[in-house]
């Protein structure tokens, strides 16, 4: 199965873009990639996980929010989970494997925040599944050039990120979950 996640985070500028594989590019459906995610679904996770998920909000406190957002039992024994921790401003994705219930590995695969548009770069990750123990992420920098640049970094005064030519960099990394839990880039 595979999956995309895209965030709901607001930059306006990233709805101009768009990532389509070639083998997928008639099998995506945005819309139904976004509605898998946001239904209440709950229910279909297991009690050992719900708990570690209500541990995790007790800890966190009221100012921030941690989701499931998918769960996959690999095995009887190897399972996978993707939470997402929302602060209100970042929603970060991490995959988390479980050998009998207990963590093995946790890994961000994918984050976005509201992006200040004093700052003259944006960057944001985002992962798809390729198969229940394969996955990528990729990781973009949308930037604009040099000269819009003033000398502390930032915009200069007369110039507006959202309204200037931007360039986008992206790096694909390949990732492999292992009998065991272990989360291992491949190249």
């Amino acid at each position: 199965m595979l999956i995309i996640l895209i965030s709901g985070c607001n930059n306006p500028k990233r709805n101009n873009i768009e990532i389509v594989l070639e083998k997928e590019k008639s099998e995506i459906n945005k819309t139904e990639i976004l509605s898998t995610f946001s239904k209440d679904s709950k229910s279909e996770f297991p009690n050992w996980l719900e708990k570690i998920n209500s541990e995790i909000n007790d800890e966190l406190g009221q100012h921030l929010n941690n989701d499931i957002v998918e769960y996959n039992e690999l095995n009887d024994s190897l399972s996978t989970c993707v939470f997402l921790l929302n602060d209100g401003i970042c929603s970060n994705y991490s995959l988390v494997t479980f050998l009998n219930q207990n963590e093995i590995e946790n890994a961000e695969i994918g984050i976005e925040c509201d992006h200040d548009m004093s700052i003259p770069q944006y960057e944001w990750q985002e992962f798809e599944f390729l198969s229940a123990t394969t996955f990528r992420t990729i990781e973009f920098s949308e930037y604009v050039h040099d000269s819009l640049i003033d000398n502390n970094g930032y915009m200069k005064e007369e110039y507006d990120f959202m309204e200037s030519q931007t360039k986008i960099d992206s790096i694909i990394k390949m990732f492999e979950i292992n009998k065991i839990g272990k989360i291992i880039e491949t190249k």
